[in-house]
C-alpha cells in the first residue's frame, strides 16, 4: 500500500482536482490517503469531511483526515501525517497538483526495481506546459547559487558549468540520479523514512525538501528523477511566493539550510 500525504492550508480551490486525479490512478484502490489540514479558514476542511463521507471510501483503500489546530508549517504537518501512515511507501503530494495517470505506478516500479533509491520524483509540469525546474536539482553550492542569482544559468541553459543547479542540460524526459527533487511529488520507501527520519521542523516553509534529500543521500541512498511520468504542478495551492511573508520565509529557509547543512564552494 502507498500512503499519500496531502497537507492542506486554505486549499479549497485546488484540492478537489488533486483528489480527482488520484481517483483516476490505476492504483487508487491501493492508496491510503491521509490529509493533514493546517487550520484552514476557507472551507477546505469542511469540504474534505463531505468528500470523506460521499466518495473516498468507494475509491481508496483508506482515507483519513488529520485536522491540526494551528499552522506550524509544511514539515510539521507532513510529519504528523507520516507518523500515522501504514503504507510500505510514502508519497508526499501537494494539493496543487494534478497527478498524471501513470505517475505513481511508474515511480513505484522504479523504487521496487532499485532498492538503493531513497526518494523519487516525477517530471513536474507547469500549467503552461513547460517543466517546473524545481523537480530535478542539485543541492545548493556557492557556485550554482551564484550562477542562478546572476542569471548565468538562464543565459546558458545547456552549460554544465553554469546550469548545474536546475540541470537544464539534461533530458527532461529522461530517468537518472540527481541530488534533489521537489516535495510537491516525492515518493519514499517507508524503510528509508524510518532510517532518515521525517522532515526537519526547523523549516516552516521551503527548503525542507532540499534538506531531506541531503539527509537521504548522507544515509547512502540515491535520489532519483523519473521523467517518464508527468504530474501538473499548479503552484501556489498552499501559499506560494506571492506575498512578502512567503518570500521572507523562502530566503530565511535558504539561509537556515546554509547554516544547518553547510554549503560547498563548488
Amino acid at each position: 500500500m502507498i500512503s499519500v500525504i496531502l497537507l492542506t492550508y486554505n486549499s479549497l480551490r485546488v484540492v478537489p482536482n488533486c483528489l480527482a486525479s488520484l481517483e483516476r490512478c490505476s492504483s487508487s484502490g491501493d492508496l491510503e490517503v491521509i490529509v493533514a489540514d493546517n487550520g484552514s479558514t476557507d472551507g477546505t476542511l469542511e469540504w474534505l469531511k463531505d468528500y470523506q463521507v460521499s466518495a473516498a471510501a468507494d475509491v481508496f483503500a483508506a482515507f483519513r483526515l488529520l485536522p491540526l489546530a494551528e499552522n506550524r508549517g509544511f514539515a510539521y504537518g507532513n510529519n504528523r501525517a507520516m507518523e500515522e501512515s501504514n503504507g510500505d511507501f510514502i508519497l508526499l503530494l501537494n494539493p496543487d497538483t494534478v497527478v498524471g495517470e501513470r505517475a505513481i505506478e511508474v515511480c513505484l516500479a522504479r523504487l521496487k526495481e532499485n532498492p538503493g533509491i531513497g526518494a523519487i520524483g516525477c517530471r513536474l509540469e507547469l500549467p503552461s506546459g513547460v517543466i517546473d525546474k524545481a523537480c530535478r536539482r542539485s543541492l545548493p553550492t556557492l557556485w550554482n547559487s551564484f550562477s542562478r542569482l546572476t542569471r548565468l544559468s538562464f543565459l546558458f541553459p545547456e552549460s554544465r558549468l553554469f546550469s548545474s543547479y536546475n540541470l537544464t542540460y539534461l533530458d527532461e524526459f529522461g530517468s537518472y540520479e540527481v541530488e534533489c527533487i521537489c516535495g510537491a511529488f516525492m515518493m519514499v520507501p517507508k524503510q528509508v523514512y524510518r532510517i532518515v527520519g521525517g522532515l526537519d521542523e526547523d523549516y516552516f516553509m521551503y527548503g525542507e525538501d532540499v534538506d531531506w534529500c541531503r539527509r537521504i543521500i548522507e544515509c547512502n541512498f540515491k535520489v532519483w528523477y523519473e521523467g517518464n511520468a508527468t504530474t501538473v504542478h499548479l503552484k501556489g495551492g498552499n501559499g506560494g511566493k506571492s506575498t512578502i511573508r512567503s518570500r521572507l520565509s523562502f530566503y530565511g529557509s535558504m539561509w537556515r539550510y546554509v547554516v544547518k547543512a553547510g554549503i560547498k564552494l563548488i
